[in-house]
């Protein structure tokens, strides 16, 4: 590919320091992750376990179809497998994921999850 014209390589790169100035560069910063209000709304008063973990699993998994959610993710966020597994549920239950695979049918066989 050829270069850019010098014109539009300040355009661009003006463009982007404003976005630094106003604090809306979130590329420099890692990025964001974006999360319906309707979860919101349900999840962060009334479980915030399970609104944590929804915020997690967009965070990891958002641009996903399928992803896994096994015990062993309580220990990667620190939390006892009774509030990982109690939190999941909600999720199922709010309608936020469901399960295509239970898993467990065999060693290393992991349920599998979907977005709703």
């Amino acid at each position: 590919m050829p270069p850019l014209p010098e014109a539009e390589v300040v355009r661009i790169a003006g463009s982007a320091w404003g976005y630094t100035e106003k604090g809306e560069n979130w590329f420099a910063t890692g990025g964001l992750v974006g999360l319906p209000r309707t979860a919101i709304d349900e999840l962060a008063s009334s479980d915030p376990h399970a609104f944590a973990l929804f915020g997690l699993l967009r965070r990891w998994h958002g641009h996903r179809d399928r992803f896994v959610l096994a015990k062993e993710t309580a220990q990667k966020v620190g939390w006892t497998l009774r509030t990982f597994k109690a939190a999941r549920r909600r999720l199922e239950e709010a309608g936020q994921i469901r399960c295509l695979s239970r898993g467990g049918r065999r060693p290393n066989d992991p349920p599998i999850y979907a977005w709703n």
